[in-house]
């Protein structure tokens, strides 16, 4: 018998408080879950799509608009630090709300990244990040 707890159960903790770390090639990006547990992503993008609602509801909000929206509401809510991380001329880029929102427009494969690592829920799993823990410290 299948347990969906198992599939499903979240450590609430990583989704809103530790977070989880993003590992890449020389730096890496600490965030928290898209939804779930961290409500203060809820409310973040409440906040800032209430202006807009008009024209969302008519798909009238330009893809560049929405764009830079989902960027403030990740360096407000999901993105929580960062280690290692530069500037184009590699001198190292302080983390701020501001420096979040620009490094992720200027690098939309990196924010596409953090969007889906940010909504998978296997990555806010408790039992998931204890087998990826172990695995690692046996490399």
């Amino acid at each position: 018998m299948g347990n969906p707890y198992s599939v499903f159960g979240t450590d609430k903790s990583l989704e809103a408080e530790k977070g989880v770390k993003l590992e890449y090639d020389g730096f890496s990006i600490n965030i928290h879950r898209a939804g779930g547990g961290n409500r203060n992503y809820q409310r973040v993008l409440a906040n800032k799509m209430r202006p807009h609602r008009r024209k969302v509801e008519q798909g009238a909000l330009g893809e560049e608009v929405s764009r830079r929206l989902l960027a403030e509401v990740y360096a407000e809510a999901v993105v929580t630090g960062w280690d290692g991380v530069t500037d184009r001329d590699g001198k190292a880029l302080e983390f701020t709300a501001e420096n979040c929102v620009t490094l992720l427009l200027d690098l939309p494969d990196l924010f596409d990244d953090i969007i889906n690592s940010a909504s998978d829920v296997r990555n806010f799993r408790a039992v998931e990040l204890e087998i990826e823990e172990k695995n690692s410290a046996k490399s």
